[in-house]
């Protein structure tokens, strides 16, 4: 964070991650409300945003490495010119710990940090990166009790003679 003392030191110079998934999009977040909240975020603690970085329509278990943006992410981290990526929660990275790990081991080793805007997640000191890897196996664990809510209405749905998908032509 820059001095509050008024003797000009620079503003800390951070990217922003956005991520929604298609059924995200409709149900609850929209990248929208994320940049909104992160814009504010930086405006009150006086950091500097370099760029943002837009993932809308993409599933949380795609690496990182493997989205549009994602991808200009890490390529921009290595070229040094921000020194933290900060994210409205932890699981816009992604949806499994594997994924979340792997974009942290990739963001570190070009010397960046992350960060959540509604987490104590800050990856730069020892407890930030423990409260990370708490936060990104709750991550995973929502994922699954999403799926298995998902599977559960579908087979409740069947078994009370509703017709899911589209009706064979001829019946």
């Amino acid at each position: 964070m820059p001095s509050t003392n008024g003797h000009g030191s620079k503003p800390e110079r951070v990217a922003l991650y956005l991520r929604v998934s298609s059924e995200e999009q409709r149900d609850r977040e929209t990248i929208e409300l994320q940049r909104d909240f992160l814009e504010q975020y930086c405006n009150l603690h006086e950091l500097e945003v370099t760029d943002v970085y837009e993932d809308n329509g993409v599933s949380g278990t795609i690496p990182v490495h493997e989205r549009p943006e994602g991808r200009r992410l890490l390529e921009d981290a290595k070229g040094g010119g921000f020194s933290a990526v900060l994210v409205y929660r932890l699981d816009r990275l992604g949806r499994s710990l594997l994924v979340i790990v792997d974009a942290h081991d990739r963001l570190e080793e070009a010397g960046v940090a992350m960060r959540s805007g509604t987490e104590p997640i800050d990856t730069s000191n020892p407890s930030g990166r423990l409260i990370f890897q708490m936060l990104a196996s709750f991550a995973e664990f929502e994922r699954a009790s999403i799926r298995e809510r998902t599977q559960a209405g579908l087979h409740r749905a069947l078994r009370n003679g509703k017709q899911l998908g589209m009706i064979p032509y001829g019946y």
